[in-house]
Protein backbone atom coordinates (compact mmCIF):
# COMPACT_ATOMS: atom_id res chain seq x y z
CA UNK A 1 0.00 0.00 0.00
CA UNK A 2 2.70 2.36 0.33
CA UNK A 3 4.72 1.64 -2.45
CA UNK A 4 7.59 -0.58 -0.81
CA UNK A 5 8.21 -3.57 -2.95
CA UNK A 6 8.08 -6.71 -1.09
CA UNK A 7 10.43 -9.57 -2.06
CA UNK A 8 9.46 -12.95 -0.85
CA UNK A 9 11.96 -16.01 -1.50
CA UNK A 10 10.94 -20.20 -1.20
CA UNK A 11 13.73 -21.51 0.36
CA UNK A 12 13.12 -25.11 -0.78
CA UNK A 13 13.44 -23.74 -4.16
CA UNK A 14 17.36 -21.63 -4.21
CA UNK A 15 20.26 -24.07 -5.52
CA UNK A 16 23.89 -23.40 -5.67
CA UNK A 17 25.87 -24.70 -8.73
CA UNK A 18 28.79 -23.96 -7.25
CA UNK A 19 30.98 -26.68 -7.88
CA UNK A 20 28.60 -29.48 -7.59
CA UNK A 21 26.23 -31.18 -10.19
CA UNK A 22 22.69 -29.24 -9.85
CA UNK A 23 20.01 -32.65 -10.41
CA UNK A 24 17.23 -30.83 -12.17
CA UNK A 25 12.91 -31.72 -12.34
CA UNK A 26 13.08 -31.89 -15.73
CA UNK A 27 15.17 -32.57 -18.67
CA UNK A 28 16.98 -29.97 -21.02
CA UNK A 29 14.60 -31.38 -23.73
CA UNK A 30 11.48 -31.13 -21.81
CA UNK A 31 12.85 -27.54 -20.87
CA UNK A 32 13.20 -26.23 -24.12
CA UNK A 33 12.58 -25.84 -27.94
CA UNK A 34 14.86 -28.24 -29.56
CA UNK A 35 15.20 -29.51 -33.05
CA UNK A 36 17.89 -31.33 -34.41
CA UNK A 37 19.95 -31.01 -31.04
CA UNK A 38 19.68 -27.34 -31.25
CA UNK A 39 18.54 -25.76 -27.52
CA UNK A 40 16.82 -22.75 -28.18
CA UNK A 41 16.74 -20.33 -25.48
CA UNK A 42 13.94 -18.25 -25.02
CA UNK A 43 11.91 -15.75 -22.49
CA UNK A 44 10.20 -18.45 -20.87
CA UNK A 45 12.62 -20.93 -20.59
CA UNK A 46 16.02 -18.79 -20.20
CA UNK A 47 16.99 -19.06 -16.50
CA UNK A 48 15.85 -23.13 -16.24
CA UNK A 49 18.08 -23.56 -19.68
CA UNK A 50 20.74 -21.62 -17.63
CA UNK A 51 20.76 -23.45 -14.28
CA UNK A 52 21.12 -26.65 -16.22
CA UNK A 53 23.94 -25.27 -18.47
CA UNK A 54 25.98 -24.16 -15.42
CA UNK A 55 24.79 -26.81 -13.13
CA UNK A 56 26.81 -29.86 -15.70
CA UNK A 57 28.55 -28.03 -18.55
CA UNK A 58 29.90 -31.32 -19.41
CA UNK A 59 26.76 -32.48 -20.63
CA UNK A 60 26.05 -29.78 -23.31
CA UNK A 61 29.25 -30.30 -24.60
CA UNK A 62 29.05 -30.35 -28.60
CA UNK A 63 25.01 -29.26 -28.74
CA UNK A 64 24.17 -26.52 -30.60
CA UNK A 65 22.53 -23.33 -29.11
CA UNK A 66 20.66 -20.24 -30.32
CA UNK A 67 19.77 -17.37 -27.82
CA UNK A 68 19.18 -13.85 -28.33
CA UNK A 69 20.71 -11.06 -25.65
CA UNK A 70 22.90 -7.91 -25.60
CA UNK A 71 26.41 -8.01 -25.71
CA UNK A 72 28.80 -7.27 -22.61
CA UNK A 73 32.73 -7.06 -22.80
CA UNK A 74 33.10 -7.70 -18.89
CA UNK A 75 36.78 -6.58 -17.99
CA UNK A 76 39.63 -9.23 -18.32
CA UNK A 77 37.98 -11.30 -21.12
CA UNK A 78 39.78 -11.41 -23.89
CA UNK A 79 39.21 -8.77 -27.52
CA UNK A 80 37.85 -12.02 -29.21
CA UNK A 81 35.16 -12.87 -26.33
CA UNK A 82 32.37 -11.22 -24.99
CA UNK A 83 29.39 -12.60 -23.04
CA UNK A 84 25.62 -12.62 -24.39
CA UNK A 85 23.59 -11.20 -21.38
CA UNK A 86 19.94 -10.33 -20.18
CA UNK A 87 18.94 -8.80 -17.01
CA UNK A 88 17.72 -11.34 -14.44
CA UNK A 89 15.09 -9.98 -11.65
CA UNK A 90 14.13 -12.58 -8.89
CA UNK A 91 11.88 -10.20 -7.19
CA UNK A 92 12.41 -6.68 -7.66
CA UNK A 93 14.74 -3.78 -9.61
CA UNK A 94 16.80 -3.75 -6.37
CA UNK A 95 17.82 -7.50 -6.98
CA UNK A 96 18.59 -7.25 -10.74
CA UNK A 97 21.77 -8.42 -12.31
CA UNK A 98 23.20 -9.08 -15.03
CA UNK A 99 23.19 -12.58 -16.57
CA UNK A 100 24.91 -14.76 -19.45
CA UNK A 101 26.95 -16.89 -21.29
CA UNK A 102 30.67 -16.32 -22.20
CA UNK A 103 31.16 -16.04 -26.04
CA UNK A 104 34.19 -16.95 -28.33
CA UNK A 105 33.84 -15.23 -31.70
CA UNK A 106 36.84 -15.72 -34.18
CA UNK A 107 35.89 -13.19 -36.64
CA UNK A 108 37.02 -9.75 -36.70
CA UNK A 109 34.20 -7.44 -36.26
CA UNK A 110 32.21 -7.80 -32.59
CA UNK A 111 29.46 -5.60 -32.31
CA UNK A 112 29.56 -2.94 -29.94
CA UNK A 113 28.62 -3.15 -26.14
CA UNK A 114 24.94 -2.98 -25.61
CA UNK A 115 24.24 -4.20 -28.91
CA UNK A 116 21.45 -6.61 -28.93
CA UNK A 117 22.09 -10.45 -31.03
CA UNK A 118 20.85 -13.13 -32.18
CA UNK A 119 23.68 -15.78 -32.33
CA UNK A 120 23.94 -19.29 -33.38
CA UNK A 121 26.70 -21.71 -32.03
CA UNK A 122 28.02 -24.55 -30.10
CA UNK A 123 28.88 -25.62 -26.44
CA UNK A 124 31.34 -26.28 -24.85
CA UNK A 125 33.37 -25.86 -21.40
CA UNK A 126 36.26 -23.75 -20.41
CA UNK A 127 37.93 -22.86 -16.69
CA UNK A 128 37.22 -19.60 -14.51
CA UNK A 129 39.50 -18.25 -12.44
CA UNK A 130 37.49 -15.71 -10.28
CA UNK A 131 39.77 -13.15 -9.27
CA UNK A 132 39.27 -12.54 -5.74
CA UNK A 133 39.33 -16.00 -4.76
CA UNK A 134 41.58 -18.02 -6.96
CA UNK A 135 39.53 -20.56 -7.19
CA UNK A 136 38.78 -22.55 -10.44
CA UNK A 137 35.63 -23.64 -11.65
CA UNK A 138 34.16 -24.99 -15.23
CA UNK A 139 31.60 -22.45 -17.05
CA UNK A 140 30.04 -23.27 -20.50
CA UNK A 141 31.48 -21.21 -23.33
CA UNK A 142 29.19 -20.46 -26.65
CA UNK A 143 31.44 -21.22 -29.62
CA UNK A 144 29.79 -18.76 -32.01
CA UNK A 145 29.17 -19.83 -35.65
CA UNK A 146 26.72 -16.71 -36.68
CA UNK A 147 25.95 -13.65 -35.26
CA UNK A 148 23.04 -11.17 -36.20
CA UNK A 149 21.97 -7.78 -34.83
CA UNK A 150 19.04 -8.03 -33.46
CA UNK A 151 15.98 -5.72 -32.62
CA UNK A 152 16.50 -3.88 -28.98
CA UNK A 153 14.01 -5.85 -26.51
CA UNK A 154 10.93 -3.91 -25.18
CA UNK A 155 11.71 -5.08 -22.44
CA UNK A 156 15.25 -6.67 -21.69
CA UNK A 157 14.05 -8.71 -18.20
CA UNK A 158 14.10 -12.03 -17.31
CA UNK A 159 11.95 -12.61 -14.44
CA UNK A 160 12.37 -15.57 -12.24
Amino acid sequence: ADGTEVCEHDEENVYSTENREVPLKDSLESLAPIEDRIINMTNDNFIDIYEAIYGNPHNYVGRNINIKGFIYKQKGIKKEQFIISRVLVSCCAADAQLTGILCNYSEDKIFNEGTWVNIEGTLGEGEYKDSKSGEVSVIPIINVNKIEKADNQDNEYIYN
